[in-house]
């Protein structure tokens, strides 16, 4: 956590994100108030399905065309778009301002867009700057910094003076993150992505894993449906809600760096969510709204650090899918709210039933998935270690055949065939052989100059062109000048 802060390139990178993600949750704040007071809490609603649904498509648009573009190689162009998508988030709020409900859904609308292409750019330069040992800590510590802005926004008390003054901060924010936005260099020494091909079982099964904890963390914004509609029994619980959910996502981002393989924690948070989705059916309201909130959300909250985290350190060499984790979340709050706004609240038992069979169903999934990947990991690392034992078998046996051939080849018969002096049929191993002319030189105490003198004398009577082509001519037995094996000898 401290490299963070210190190094100058990723604290730039954390304060960008932190101020843009502080800054939709004010103008979320802000908004919702301002829709309650001109229209309904059913127009809120259907403002946070869109709201919901703008970001899902904008932070797996905006990535793709960046990769598509490579604008990650044009650092100017970059920032530019991050500085007109903040100015753009700025003057789309202040559409908001003109009466009427109409007005604060196009704000609404365009301010999420504009607010979430900076956003999308500041998570793919994180995944490319970043190591990937600090990208769980990383989103865990702008999580926590939201969890703290949204405790702030919601303590403000009621009235136009503290519209201004949330306005004021949310325009703040929104200058902090285009001052601080600047691109650095891709990290060096990173792990290698893994290239590894997936069956079409393994992805339908990932689908379907994915799909179920959309839901699941669906469920955790829109709970107040079933538990708590009036917003009685939830008020005591807010403080521990904020303040000690700032602290869980530090917790789970440091969990997710220092532990690779996340099993047991992705399979306890998705047991944890199940038993506390479970009472809901059964319990009173005030016993499982506390119930729930100390165990159920607590829980939610570090797998969306764990889901966050996880496309961001996987997408480092392309970031096609590195806004997957929060688009899938924010995909799982548009289903779940329009489930609850258009469901009749009788039926309330049989839609969280249906999310209970959700959340078995991605338990399930992830036990698979996890259990198929060290499966595939173990096979591969078998037939690495196979095909490296077929290479090295293959090495000796040619390194055998090469020291058979020189130890058995009766030298002083291919030299007497070949009319070779004395002083040439001693030579000429060396001269088939690897060693250089000068190592030959060194080797027999005599001049460079008188080793190739022989060295081209063995070559014109052997009539090879190169000491090479003599070499292969003696071991594959190619008639030339009485160099074929069988007319000569060979030791046994």
């Amino acid at each position: 956590m401290i490299e963070l802060i210190k190094t100058k390139q990723y604290r730039r990178l954390i304060i960008c994100f932190a101020a843009l993600d502080g800054a939709q949750l004010y103008m979320l704040t802000i908004l919702w108030g301002w829709f309650t007071e001109r229209g309904s809490r059913d127009g809120a609603e259907i403002a946070f399905i869109i709201y919901s649904a703008v970001i899902a498509i904008t932070l797996l648009a905006v990535p793709y065309i960046i990769n598509r573009k490579d604008l990650l190689e044009r650092p100017k162009s970059l920032a530019v778009v991050v500085r007109v998508s903040v100015i753009a988030a700025f003057a789309s709020f202040l559409i908001a301002l003109l009466p009427g409900v109409a007005p604060l859904f196009i704000a609404e609308t365009l301010a999420t867009i504009f607010l979430f292409i900076a956003h999308a750019v500041c998570i793919v330069c994180i995944a490319r700057e970043l190591p990937s040992y600090l990208i769980g800590r990383a989103v865990g510590l702008v999580m926590s910094f939201a969890m703290l802005i949204a405790y702030v926004g919601n303590y403000m008390p009621d009235g136009d003076a503290w519209v201004y003054i949330e306005s004021a901060v949310y325009v703040a924010l929104l200058a902090v993150a285009a001052l601080c936005f600047r691109q650095g260099e891709q990290a060096e020494n990173d792990e290698q992505q893994d290239q590894r091909g997936y069956s079409r079982s393994y992805i339908a099964v990932f689908a379907v894993a994915v799909f179920c904890y959309a839901i699941v963390a669906g469920l955790d914004d829109n709970i107040r449906y079933f538990v708590d509609p009036e917003g009685e029994h939830f008020a005591f619980t807010i403080e521990f809600i904020f303040l000690i959910g700032a602290l869980i996502y530090l917790i789970a981002g440091y969990i997710t760096d220092m532990f690779k393989s996340l099993k047991v924690i992705v399979m306890t948070a998705l047991a944890a969510i199940f038993i506390t989705i479970a009472p809901l059916l059964f319990t009173d309201v005030q016993t499982v709204a506390v119930f729930y909130t100390v165990l159920g959300k607590l829980s939610v909250y570090a797998l969306w650090i764990i889901c966050i985290a996880i496309p961001i350190r996987y997408s480092k060499r392309k970031s096609n899918w590195v806004g997957f984790g929060y688009a899938i979340l924010y995909l799982g709050m548009v289903l779940t709210s329009v489930l609850f706004l258009f469901l009749p609240e009788e039926e309330y038992n049989v839609a969280f039933a249906l999310i209970m069979v959700f959340a078995l169903a991605a338990l399930f999934s992830v036990v698979y998935l996890f259990n198929y990947l060290q499966k595939q990991t173990v096979l591969s690392q078998l037939s690495l270690i196979r095909r490296h034992e077929a290479e090295l078998s293959q090495l000796a046996v040619k390194m055998s055949s090469l020291e058979s051939s020189a130890v058995t080849v009766d030298w002083s018969m291919i030299a007497e065939e070949c009319s070779l002096t004395k002083r040439e049929g001693e030579l000429l191993p060396m001269i088939v052989g690897t060693m250089t002319a000068e190592e030959i030189a060194s080797d027999i105490d005599v001049s460079l100059s008188t080793v190739k003198f022989h060295i081209r004398n063995v070559l014109k009577k052997t009539e090879c062109k190169t000491r090479r082509e003599l070499r292969l001519r003696i071991e594959d037995g190619e008639p030339n000048n009485g160099l074929d094996p069988d007319n000569f000898s060979k030791d046994s």
